[in-house]
């Protein structure tokens, strides 16, 4: 006999498990989540210019730990791929950096050469990571089909001249001046505007 009856559905913003005896969601590791960990309160970032990019990511769950953000300094590489593995549907360990790697490689996001948590990143490397990470890779190295338009495209390394081109055209980085400035060490404040593009855009939606 057919009946009606009402379904739930968790966020998309939690894990979706949960403990069979204590009906408690648990992460992906099988220990408790707490979403207060999503508490998280920067003391340095009030007129910055990528204040409300980074609040409004701290409010779907993307974030780095601590009370300051540091938003003009050079983000690490470290700390760049912890931020943007938020973006997407993992819910293991993320706070173990080697996990993070092991799933990056796994992914084809990065190679283990390019592995290097201590190092900056460069514009141009944080668009591949970004976009590749997005499942752009295979399209974005299909040679002699991109046109940038960017002012300074000769210096952009040959190629990542399709991540750029794509990024632009979706969005995600808009450049300066006309300019993309492919070599320049990427700040925190301007990693976080570029993944809260990828979400306000929808490009990352379907991670979410």
């Amino acid at each position: 006999k057919d009946e009606v009856v009402l379904a739930y559905k968790l966020s998309d913003e939690v894990p979706n498990t949960l403990d069979a005896i204590t009906g408690q969601l648990i992460d992906g590791l099988g220990k408790p989540y707490d979403e207060n960990e999503n508490n998280v309160q920067y003391t340095d970032i009030e007129g910055h210019f990528s204040e409300a990019a980074v609040l409004e990511l701290v409010n779907v769950g993307v974030f780095l730990k601590g009370s300051s953000f540091l938003p003009d300094s050079n983000v690490l590489q470290k700390d760049f791929v912890t931020y943007l593995v938020k973006v997407g549907n993992y819910y293991y360990n993320q706070d173990n950096l080697d996990e993070i790697y092991n799933y990056f490689v796994s992914q084809e996001v990065m190679t283990k050469d390019e592995i290097n948590p201590e190092g900056t990143v460069t514009r141009e490397d944080a668009v591949k990571y970004v976009l590749r990470y997005l499942g752009y890779k295979k399209f974005a190295e299909i040679p002699g089909i991109f046109y940038c338009d960017f002012a300074d495209v000769d210096q952009i390394t040959p190629g990542l001249i399709g991540y750029a081109a794509i990024a632009k055209g979706l969005g995600i980085i808009n450049g300066s001046d006309g300019n993309f400035n492919p070599k320049a060490l990427m700040t925190r404040g301007e990693m976080a505007v570029m993944i809260y593009n990828c979400l306000k855009t929808g490009v990352a939606s379907q991670y979410r």
